[in-house]
């Protein structure tokens, strides 16, 4: 898309070597053409005018005020009019001031319509001009309705061109689809997307393919631009595939493809057929364009293993990672080895993704957050001890500062999980203290105090008789919690 509004938008800097071209090619014809003639008080001054405006140092004010002068004392109408006109339009054309430029080819135009001056070859070539440069003024213009009208302009020049020429351009039909696009998309102004006009622009790009053997490249970026407009994603990528497939070194295209891909499967139902097909056809694209010698960094091998977990694919992204992380394919970020752990878990090999974040505690020394994960799965394993003693050294690392009253209160957790009662009400009481609108941690410590009242009152059951008599009735014994939950994290009373 972009690729094709930048050669609208560049076109100035070219155009004044061409219609210095075209139109001093119709100075020529007219000076050999034996009618019409110019008057011999026009003929007389048009070497001296030329001299300025092409031979250097160019004299250009000089040249358009004797152009001025000579205007005046000729008929409006008159041949003289149409030939110093078009001289001045060289004259503007050479200032690179375009806007001034597009009256004049409009008066030149009309004139040699109606009187036949210049000929149609030369018409039609005026014409041309005519339509770039209403592209180039449309481009500039600030107002969305003035803006749609002069590309409208722009673009019946065109169409009136093809309907006069005996040979239609494949540039022609390129220009008229460029002219569509950009009035269908608002010039990039952000409007709405016009969908017929888009349908229309993709019609004039198939009648350019039918005038070119060898199918031209700028015709299938326009295409693309087109399908994605639409949102037509699926087309824009069979177009992407062609060029691909004509231009497999270009690390342009591969790009535009996986982008494509990727961005089409963003746009589906989580875990269907077509999100994960997608992901499918990026994982292809990038392995096609590595063996073209491209998509090898760190982050391209990042994409390719974000394709595969995102569709589950989880032992394509152990491979990834794997062979990455050690090889330096892939970045030896703590979050990767995160991911390597979490795909050994959906795989169900519990101890494997333990041993990965062991390995990667070893790597990331202070990093308490990988402990602490650790501490969950054994927590899982139900191996409360093992649990207990990452969540310490978690601890004493230190973690994100959003998870230390969840580290807090699950250490207290399993020191009440292995009846280690006083240990559990200090670790809960310090997580109150960082969240005291913790609710799990509320009701823990609540439990945790009725089996400490508990444990109390089963000691001085066993104190000699004389010392119980000393000691009042405490009523009905407290209720306690005989379930813990599974996930402390995730506690219910």
């Amino acid at each position: 898309m972009s690729r094709n509004r930048r050669t609208l938008s560049s076109f100035p800097a070219k155009l004044g070597m061409l219609l210095i071209a075209a139109i001093t090619s119709i100075s020529l014809v007219a000076q050999q053409a034996p009618k019409p003639e110019l008057s011999e008080k026009v003929s007389e001054s048009i070497q001296a005018i030329g001299k300025k405006i092409v031979e250097e140092p160019r004299d250009l004010d000089g040249a358009i005020n004797d152009i001025n002068a000579l205007l005046v004392q000729v008929k409006p109408d008159s041949y003289d009019t149409a030939y110093l006109t078009q001289l001045k339009a060289q004259a503007y054309i050479n200032k690179q001031d375009y806007a001034s430029t597009i009256p004049l080819l409009e008066t030149v135009y009309q004139l040699s319509k109606e009187h036949k001056y210049f000929g149609v070859e030369q018409e039609l070539g005026i014409m041309w001009m005519l339509a770039q440069l209403y592209v180039q003024d449309a481009g500039t213009e600030k107002n969305a309705e003035i803006q749609k009208n002069k590309f409208a302009k722009a673009l019946s020049m065109v169409r009136e061109w093809l309907s006069k020429t005996k040979k239609p351009t494949f540039e022609a039909y390129h220009y008229a689809a460029s002219i569509l696009y950009q009035q269908a998309t608002g010039g990039g102004s952000g409007a709405e997307v016009d969908k017929e006009l888009l349908k229309q622009a993709a019609q004039e790009c198939q009648n350019a393919l039918t005038m070119s053997i060898r199918a031209r490249e700028q015709i299938y970026q326009l295409l693309v631009a087109i399908a994605q407009a639409a949102n037509e994603y699926e087309t824009a990528t069979k177009y992407l595939e062609l060029m691909v497939a004509a231009n497999p070194k270009s690390a342009q295209y591969w790009t535009m493809l996986l982008s494509m891909y990727l961005g089409s499967a963003e746009g589906l139902p989580e875990g269907s057929f077509l999100r994960n097909d997608a992901y499918a056809r990026a994982v292809y694209t990038i392995e096609r364009a590595q063996a073209n010698g491209f998509m090898t960094a760190p982050q391209d091998y990042q994409r390719k293993l974000a394709c595969y977990f995102n569709s589950g694919q989880f032992e394509g992204t152990v491979d990834i990672l794997e062979d990455g992380l050690r090889n330096g394919k892939v970045e030896n970020t703590q979050k990767n080895w995160e991911l390597l752990s979490s795909c050994y878990l959906q795989l169900n090999r519990t101890q494997k993704a333990i041993d990965t974040l062991v390995d990667a505690s070893k790597i990331f020394k202070d990093s308490g957050d990988l402990d602490m994960q650790i501490g969950y799965l054994y927590y899982g394993n139900e191996q409360y001890q093992k649990a207990l003693e990452f969540m310490k050294v978690a601890r004493d690392k230190g973690v994100d500062k959003n998870r230390t009253a969840s580290l807090l209160f699950f250490i207290g957790y399993l020191h009440f999980e292995l009846k280690e009662l006083d240990e559990a009400l200090a670790s809960v009481e310090k997580a109150l203290e960082v969240d005291a609108n913790n609710q799990n941690a509320r009701e823990v410590h609540r439990a945790i105090k009725e089996a400490i009242d508990d444990r109390n009152r089963n000691l001085k059951k066993d104190e000699p008789a004389e010392k119980k008599k000393a000691t009042p009735r405490l009523g009905n014994k407290p209720r306690t919690h005989s379930n813990p939950p599974n996930n402390p994290e995730n506690y219910r009373p």
